[in-house]
């Protein structure tokens, strides 16, 4: 996840990147397309290659653990560079470029000099970037100190999960929009996340399990309702489904994944398709996208969150075309195709 890419000084950067996990496709050129090191150093070869800053990274310590690919080798090389200007209380430890954030807890290797960048399961977030939000939050569900000492864990169960938030308001009481975001995580994963959260009461006091927009977890893989292969566990476990009762009227699930054909592959499945079609209103409101708004050309799903709820629009294109107000929260889920700039 990240968050629109703008302009500064000339500069393309984002305020925040959350890496759920460090599977190539989830970070797949990231190498590439981001700008790592000194922010005081990005020059003109960086800016004519449109190499992105970003201002403040989010760190899994699972990431220090699992090295399988360049990308998640060059994101955790850039984590450690920030991370040791905090250890040295560094003077431009805390600039735009030189942010990082430590979600969960540590497994083999030790951040506890640095638990002040901590933010772990059960707390809500609301700074991005240095910046106070008064109508936009996050409520961090996973992953669990469990989860990162487990002999065999990987880095499907160790995904950071976390539900955005959004309010019309600042004295609103409740939320205009729900999304839910849950990496690669299985159902293993969320069937502790709904013990703890309704353990500790956050279902009903922080409502942190509702959602609104629900990514369905590991490209709609089968994983996110019972173990692989389905044909021998065709039972979705009963905390899977319980996650899907608490949508909300008009909920919807994405399927960020190729299209989901009637065969054996997994991810994408197309048994736990079906399972979620069964939660919502119907068939319409389940979107892939990679046949949005249509299979010859895709393109981002986009929804708008209002004060009345969330709304899908038509298509970028039209977003473009109508010059939505920039006080309208709009909370995208795809590639973004350009920056835009301020």
């Amino acid at each position: 996840m990240l968050s629109s890419i703008q302009k500064k000084d000339n500069n393309p950067f984002v305020d925040c990147f959350v890496l759920t996990h460090g599977d190539c496709d989830h970070c797949r050129g990231y190498k590439e397309n981001f700008y790592q090191g000194d922010p005081k150093k990005y020059g003109d070869k960086n800016r004519k290659n449109d190499e992105i800053i970003i201002d403040e990274m989010w760190f899994s310590p699972m990431i220090a653990e699992e090295h399988t690919n360049s990308d998640e080798d060059a994101y955790q090389q850039e984590a450690e560079r920030r991370l040791e200007l905090h250890r040295n209380n560094d003077n431009d430890k805390d600039l735009p470029g030189n942010r990082i954030r430590i979600i969960g807890y540590d497994g083999n290797k030790d951040y506890s000099t640095l638990n002040h960048l901590r933010e772990v399961p059960g707390t809500v977030v609301k700074k991005f970037n240095s910046k106070a939000q008064d109508n936009f939050s996050l409520f961090i569900h996973a992953p669990f100190k469990e989860q990162l000492a487990a002999a065999d864990k990987d880095k499907n169960s160790t995904s950071i999960v976390f539900q955005a938030r959004f309010k019309k308001s600042p004295q609103a009481t409740t939320f205009s929009g729900l999304a839910m975001f849950g990496g690669d995580a299985d159902y293993i994963a969320w069937g502790v996340i709904h013990e703890k959260t309704v353990r500790y009461g956050k279902d009903k006091t922080e409502s942190a399990l509702d959602w609104d927009l629900f990514l369905a977890p590991h490209h709609c893989s089968w994983t996110f309702f019972n173990e692989t292969p389905q044909e021998d566990h065709l039972e979705p476990e009963e905390s899977s489904l319980e996650i899907l009762r608490y949508k909300r009227s008009g909920g919807r699930v994405i399927a960020s994944s190729k299209k989901i054909l009637d065969n054996e592959d997994n991810p994408p499945h197309y048994a736990a398709k079906q399972e979620y079609i069964k939660k919502l209103a119907g068939s319409s409101d389940f979107y892939s996208t990679a046949v949005e708004p249509k299979e010859a050309a895709p393109e981002p799903l986009i929804f708008e969150i209002t004060a009345d709820g969330v709304k899908k629009l038509k298509s970028a294109a039209e977003v473009e075309s109508e010059k939505i107000a920039a006080a309208i929260s709009v909370a995208s889920l795809g590639v973004i195709k350009k920056p835009w700039c301020y």
